[in-house]
């Protein structure tokens, strides 16, 4: 309702950033061996939100869902597996390079639908014909593998499906079908994988936990890390569910006697002993899981911006070198600060690594991530010149002044 007093101008740019908000980054593993008529599965939900659940439904093909990210309110399934042995996982990847106009009926829901895969589908060919039909553009930074009980997988690309019958297979947040050399790819839990089965594997629950916990994740920032670790045996129904990269922990389930139950939906947290990890995530404030830092964020980018054009129309108008030069500088850095809050707005990794903060595909989301240690300097200039602002009643720059000390407090909440 706040928004509804702004101006149309105002309103629109609170609601683009509020929107931009919303997207995530998921750094996600995942790996399937097989070996004689024996399968495991193991999938790593690598993400910065709190509320991981295991879901059981007797829809369609009843299924087991692991999940933990909210699309339009719903949680959304990362892996799962039905009752007639499918099992599939989802890895966030870049949009890929070669991409073409996509036909087919438009995805509305992710939940359901991701859900209405395992509930109609009992091969692998019938997944392939149920992706076909729809617009997967919704889908362009995400892989799906979906895995048979005789150990075949399919990748569901954005733009293509293929199929694959190696017996090994480790994958990280990477699309196959642009990747014609492996041994290219940087990532360290793809590395870490290849490496554990390099001298032999077994396709059982104790090799797969070794290995899911070797290509798992645990920073020491926040605690921050995998959050969810399922191993399916697709031949027996049966998974292992592990909470917060806890590998002390393993909580083992048989689908066919969960299903007894009906539909059930669980918070990992609620099935776990307590995890001191995840408390410090739970207590650990950003834009992306508190709703009034996402307003306040938009906001201060907004004005930000609204001071930079101000100051480069003073420095404008400014004959004197002397001024214009000041001028030019405040509203710089005023730029600079949009361009700050903008990136903390659509790149949540900013508030998990430690800084400073190198983005793997961008040199200019880098650069910005430097940008508090120029409005540092920036506000001490200000603040010694804070007496001259008040009599010459600027009060533009003592709002500026003002905007880089919040900006500023957030940088060392966020960073430190």
């Amino acid at each position: 309702m706040m928004i509804h007093f702004f101006p149309l101008s105002t309103k629109s740019i609170i609601i683009s950033l509020i929107l931009l908000l919303n997207s995530s980054a998921n750094a996600c593993s995942m790996f399937k061996l097989t070996k004689g008529q024996n399968n495991i599965i193991g999938c790593n939900h690598d993400a910065w939100v709190t509320e991981p659940q295991l879901k059981f439904t007797s829809k369609g093909y009843r299924s087991a869902f692991t999940g933990a990210t909210r699309y339009q309110g719903k949680i959304a399934p990362q892996s799962g597996m039905n009752e007639h042995k499918l099992v599939f996982t989802t890895l966030s990847i870049y949009p890929p390079k070669n991409q073409r106009k996509f036909k087919g009926i438009p995805i509305k829901d992710r939940t359901q639908f991701l859900e209405s895969v395992l509930q109609s589908c009992k091969t692998l060919e019938e997944v392939e014909q149920f992706f076909s039909r729809y617009n997967r553009s919704c889908f362009l930074q995400d892989l799906f593998v979906y895995i048979d009980s005789a150990g075949r997988v399919l990748f569901v690309e954005p733009f293509s499906m293929h199929y694959s019958n190696n017996s090994t297979l480790i994958q990280s947040n990477f699309c196959p079908s642009e990747i014609s050399d492996l041994s290219k790819i940087q990532q360290e839990r793809f590395i870490r994988g290849n490496s554990f089965i390099a001298k032999g594997f077994r396709a059982d629950f104790d090799f797969g936990r070794k290995l899911i916990e070797e290509m798992s994740v645990s920073r020491k920032r926040h605690g921050d890390g995998t959050l969810i670790s399922t191993i399916w045996d697709n031949q027996n129904l049966k998974f292992d569910v592990i909470f917060y990269h806890d590998f002390r922990v393993v909580k083992s389930f048989d689908l066919k006697l969960e299903l007894l139950k009906g539909d059930t939906a669980y918070l990992l947290e609620d099935l776990f002993p307590r995890n001191e990890d995840f408390e410090d995530l739970k207590a650990y404030k950003t834009p992306f899981n508190t709703p009034i830092l996402r307003l306040l964020l938009a906001f201060m980018g907004w004005l930000s911006g609204i001071l930079g054009f101000w100051f480069l129309i003073k420095a404008a108008r400014n004959s004197a070198l002397k001024s214009r030069l000041f001028w030019t500088l405040q509203a710089l850095a005023s730029i600079l600060g949009l361009g700050y809050c903008y990136i903390l707005a659509t790149d949540i990794s900013m508030f998990y690594y430690d800084w400073p903060y190198i983005h793997p595909n961008s040199n200019w989301r880098t650069l910005l991530s430097f940008t508090p240690f120029v409005l540092v300097l920036v506000f001490l200039w200000n603040i010694t010149k804070l007496n001259r602002f008040i009599i010459d009643q600027s009060f533009t720059l003592i709002l500026e002044t003002g905007l880089y000390a919040v900006i500023i407090a957030g940088f060392l909440y966020w960073s430190f």
